[in-house]
């Protein structure tokens, strides 16, 4: 004999049983595979970007013929075969780290200049760093410590550390329009930033209100969880002194 409510538990226990065994049947086939992707004689590799149409890009390591030390190299991946790219200098060096949906790869040499890759050539950007992600008009972000390489473009002026007092002689003597603030984690409140929109000019910043700030005409407010491509995409018309769609 069962103690009264003992059977009814049990009956619960395997109907709840076979209601799991009967939705894991049912549940739909994954919809994805794993693909290996591995360069020839390769240590090990590291995948940096995915574009649109399935493309892949990153870099490897690998021993290299004539020299006693393993070297990185770029590569892309695409429809299953993949492309070792070679090296854009005699230094033996190539690291991609973005791409696009036109195949244009952005990277550079570790040490060297930055470059992109697009249709087996090579384009030195002429600059010292790396270039990090492109979006789909071709603009770069990227990074670099050439501060004289970046003067030189005549599109940017590198002030070296600055105080909040500092600012409005800076505002005034190289006739600023627009400022972009590049706080990169929350700090409500701080000098740089009310010294900016002290200023009166449109300011881009990041908005870690989450949209619970309101925005002066003029501003451009970006989303800290954006990519670094969709950043460039939305800053470059507001620099233009439109405001992105």
């Amino acid at each position: 004999m069962f103690p009264a409510g003992a059977f009814f538990r049990r009956a619960a226990i395997a109907a709840a049983s076979l209601a799991t065994v009967a939705i894991a049947h049912a549940a739909p086939a994954p919809r994805y595979s794993i693909t290996e992707i591995a360069a020839p004689a390769m240590t090990w590799i590291e995948v940096t970007a995915v574009n649109n149409r399935g493309d892949v890009a990153g870099y490897f390591r690998s021993p290299q013929p004539g020299v006693s030390f393993e070297a990185e190299q770029g590569f892309l991946w695409s429809d299953g075969t993949l492309a070792p790219l070679g090296f854009p200098t005699a230094i033996r060096n190539s690291r991609i780290f973005g791409m696009n949906d036109k195949g244009v790869l952005v990277g550079g040499v570790n040490g060297g200049n930055a470059f992109t890759w697009q249709d087996g050539a090579w384009r030195d950007l002429g600059f010292v760093g790396e270039g990090h992600s492109i979006n789909k008009s071709g603009a770069i972000a990227g990074t670099t410590h050439a501060d004289s390489d970046l003067m030189r473009t005549g599109q940017a002026f590198v002030t070296g550390p600055v105080e909040a007092v500092e600012l409005g002689l800076l505002f005034r003597r190289f006739q600023f329009d627009r400022i972009v603030l590049c706080m990169t984690q929350p700090l409500f409140g701080h000098p740089l930033q009310s010294a900016a929109t002290a200023s009166g000019l449109p300011v881009a910043y990041f908005d870690w209100s989450r949209g619970g700030c309101q925005v002066r005409s003029g501003d451009l407010p970006l989303d800290p969880s954006l990519s670094a491509a969709v950043i460039v995409e939305r800053l470059l018309p507001w620099l233009q002194g439109r405001q992105p769609a």
